[in-house]
């Protein structure tokens, strides 16, 4: 069978200045790549797909999720970010084990890829645990067929509890182990990157000794800054600066969140190349600080997108467009009428400094840019690899389509997508993923989520929060898992981690 596909009548939101946007045109695939995007492609022995009713887009690439937590989805839907700490970070992450980490990653990832998530940072706290948890999440990463970059992160908060702030490095040897077990070639879906702790939270030479093995290594690196909703002492910390201090910064470095940080912080980041991941859907609620989008936007720095936690927020790109969107859109109008509170003079003019073509952008080639992959993917460019998502219009919320590139920021959900290719093979056809079985994955996430909630249940088997009030675990009788087969998988406490 020829390996060659042909998406033929879609409309186009390239995402490439470019290609542009055509209001029908064809994608011919070669293999792993684009080979060509025109009005007409003709070209024989081609797998015909049939996009006349769909918008064709760049995969979304989602630039900061901690995957593992997919079992314990919604607990913190109405929690703080003190309250995501005490209980998830703290309590639940304590009791993984390798099996859950695989279970999460897995589940987290699927749930990903079916909302076009075509690329994924994955930020795994678990994964330092032990090897077996790392060696875990990088099997279901592998199994879930998207591309993803594993952010390993060792010595995540375990260190901290030792020794404030910690004075432990990182382990150079699992470095290097991982690095020749899985990543001795870049040109594979699954790469590997350092999820760093960072400034502050560490010795100024445990930083220093992190970011050196991250770099003899060959890994970009990431860390959370500029975050609120701890408590005073971690609203006061400035570890984007003490970076500048130590002469670290680069443009291999990513800064997640950023929303507490100085406008002089955010000029080193610029200055030095470096990454910005914002993540809207928890940083609002959960009181981490609001997102410095238009910050940003004025001294030049385009920021990536990413779910963060789905905890509280959904896994998927479209809801963190929006409220990136409605956020800045909102702080600009208050800004510039002078309204504070109900209070000021409004004027009859204002001019947003935020578009809906930015916001498609950063999630997807700034995404890309982020994740250190935009010579391969983040935009509908031939030569780069066939990441690909067909969205359906003739859904009630999608039909008439005027406005392609409207229709997909402010009007789309995971349910409009038809199809998704990675790497030019079809993952997700008809609206369903291919080659998974679900009953299996949703099985093993019950089976983690029991793991990761169990020091909450009490004697009678029923979940307690009565200390954490914000904290919304099952209760009883709830039996929604999605699936009549999948309890009895869950039964089976075998390890479901595929030998390696």
């Amino acid at each position: 069978m020829s390996n060659r596909k042909l998406i033929k009548g879609a409309a186009i939101v390239s995402v490439d200045p470019k290609i542009g946007d055509l209001a029908c045109g064809d994608i011919l695939i070669e293999g792993k790549v684009i080979r060509a995007i025109a009005p007409t492609i003709e070209a024989d022995d081609c797998e015909v797909i049939d996009a006349s009713t769909m918008i064709a887009i760049p995969g979304f690439v989602d630039t900061h999720r901690h995957t593992w937590e997919a079992p314990v989805r919604a607990v913190l839907a109405d929690g703080t970010h003190r309250d995501y700490s005490e209980t998830v970070l703290q309590r639940m992450k304590s009791v993984v084990r390798a099996e859950d980490a695989y279970a999460g990653t897995l589940a987290g990832s699927l749930e990903a890829l079916d909302a076009g998530v075509t690329t994924l940072v994955d930020w795994n706290h678990v994964a330092g645990i032990t090897p077996e948890h790392a060696d875990a999440s990088v099997a279901a990463l592998r199994e879930a067929g998207l591309r993803a970059v594993f952010a390993w992160s060792p010595n995540f908060q375990n260190s901290w509890e030792e020794e404030f702030p910690s004075r432990r490095p990182i382990p150079e040897a699992e470095a290097k182990r991982l690095r020749r077990d899985y990543f001795a070639s870049e040109d594979q879906l699954v790469t590997l990157a350092l999820g760093a702790r960072g400034p502050c939270v560490t010795t100024p030479e445990t930083v220093a000794e992190d970011w050196r093995i991250a770099r003899e290594y060959g890994l970009g690196i990431s860390f959370h800054c500029g975050i609120d909703g701890v408590g005073p002492e971690i609203r006061s910390w400035h570890p984007v600066a003490e970076l500048h201090k130590q002469g670290l910064m680069g443009p291999d470095v990513t800064y997640i969140h950023c929303c507490t940080c100085t406008d002089e912080e955010l000029t080193y980041i610029r200055d030095s190349g470096g990454k910005v991941s914002l993540a809207p859907g928890s940083n609002m609620p959960m009181g981490i600080g609001v997102p410095p989008t238009g910050r940003l936007l004025e001294i030049g720095v385009r920021p990536s997108l990413s779910v963060d936690v789905v905890v509280n927020v959904p896994g998927e790109m479209f809801t963190q467009m929006r409220l990136c969107f409605h956020m800045q859109r909102m702080l600009d109008y208050m800004e510039q009428s002078g309204m504070i509170v109900g209070r000021g003079g409004l004027r009859d003019e204002w001019s947003p400094t935020i578009g809906i073509r930015d916001v498609l952008e950063f999630a997807t080639i700034e995404g890309a840019r982020t994740a250190g992959l935009d010579h391969i993917t983040g935009s509908l460019t031939p030569d780069k690899r066939a990441d690909i998502v067909l969205i359906s219009t003739d859904s009630w919320s999608m039909m008439p389509v005027n406005d392609p590139l409207g229709a997909v920021v402010n009007f789309a959900s995971v349910r409009d997508i038809h199809t998704v290719l990675v790497d030019g093979e079809i993952k997700k056809r008809n609206g369903v993923l291919l080659d998974v079985d679900k009953t299996r994955v949703m099985g093993l996430t019950l089976a983690a989520r029991d793991q990761m909630l169990s020091s909450f249940r009490k004697e009678n088997g029923e979940f307690d929060n009565e200390r954490f009030s914000r904290l919304r675990l099952p209760p009883p009788g709830l039996v929604c898992c999605g699936s009549h087969h999948a309890a009895a998988h869950a039964k089976d406490r075998h390890s479901h981690v595929p030998a390696h």
